[in-house]
């Protein structure tokens, strides 16, 4: 098993022709690119944001003003087999098989990036739910806030914890006249989550403070979640990772003061091992699982 990773750190999910073009392409491209013959790829993994369903009952349909399968598009433009599950799903596939996940029994799989998702391992199965959305943390009631999450209703956890939630206490932080040499008012807009993340790993006393709130209040959501499911293990992931201990103690920090100390105690927090972009290795462990070609 080989993985070849290609990034685009440019690339913006929408839902519209042009951007299903853009995955087609890009797709087309990295087999190229990889200098693999197609006669040799059994398929295409796919890990979305937000997937939902389509009329087969597979989570595939994200381009819906047009009622446009990914899945079906994919499999016919490109001649290959294509699974596509939601994101955060297919890293934990991914943590079962290459990271901390392997040989757990019950696990939470956290990725906070761009959004914040949630996968939950019972028993060693993924639980997928009856309508297959389990696991939506980011839609979780966390408090009255005025943010408009995008499911239509404010003080959703999602409003306040992941990339595009830290440009938002950025923004507010520097316009209430808080200070930092990385960020100026005058570019507020032209600042990326990365951003904060990269200021944070350089000392920046701000993005920190930023990062640290943001750990404590999903520790706090967590240890909730600890208490109804007894894991004993939770795996953080996704690009907030590389600020390693920034984000992670404030995250143990959090689950403290909610969960039961027994419990907590039993349940050991950690940071994925697997790297900021493993979306490549996802997708590809979670095809081989459907396939029934690996183990884990």
């Amino acid at each position: 098993m080989i993985f070849i990773t290609f990034t685009d750190r440019e690339f913006t999910l929408s839902n519209d022709q042009e951007c299903l073009n853009e995955i087609t392409t890009f797709i087309e491209k990295a087999i190229v690119d990889a200098g693999i013959s197609k006669n040799n790829v059994i398929g295409i993994g796919i890990g979305m944001q937000e997937a939902v369903r389509n009329s087969n009952s597979e989570l595939s349909n994200y381009f819906l003003e047009d009622l446009i399968s990914l899945k079906e598009h994919l499999e016919s433009n490109l001649n290959l087999s294509v699974i596509v599950d939601i994101d955060t799903r297919t890293i934990a596939v991914a943590e079962q098989i290459l990271g901390k996940a392997k040989g757990v029994d019950n696990a939470l799989v956290v990725k906070t990036s761009r959004a914040l998702g949630l996968s939950i391992i019972a028993d060693r199965h993924i639980i997928k739910g009856s309508h297959g959305v389990a696991g939506k943390i980011n839609h979780t009631h966390f408090k009255k806030g005025i943010r408009l999450c995008d499911c239509g209703k404010t003080g959703c956890l999602g409003t306040e914890i992941g990339g595009n939630a830290l440009l938002g206490d950025l923004k507010s932080a520097i316009i209430d006249g808080e200070v930092s040499i990385h960020f100026s008012k005058s570019h507020l807009f032209d600042y990326t989550y990365h951003d904060i993340l990269d200021a944070a790993s350089k000392g920046d006393e701000l993005s920190i403070k930023l990062i640290q709130e943001q750990g404590f209040k999903l520790g706090k959501a967590l240890g909730n979640i600890i208490n109804i499911l007894d894991p004993e293990l939770v795996i953080l992931g996704g690009e907030f990772v590389m600020v390693k201990d920034f984000f992670i103690d404030p995250v143990k920090m959090g689950i403290n003061k909610t969960s039961q100390i027994n419990t907590a105690q039993r349940c050991e927090v950690i940071a994925s091992t697997l790297g900021r972009y493993l979306g490549a290795k996802a997708g590809a462990c979670m095809l081989l699982k459907a396939c029934d070609m690996i183990e884990f």
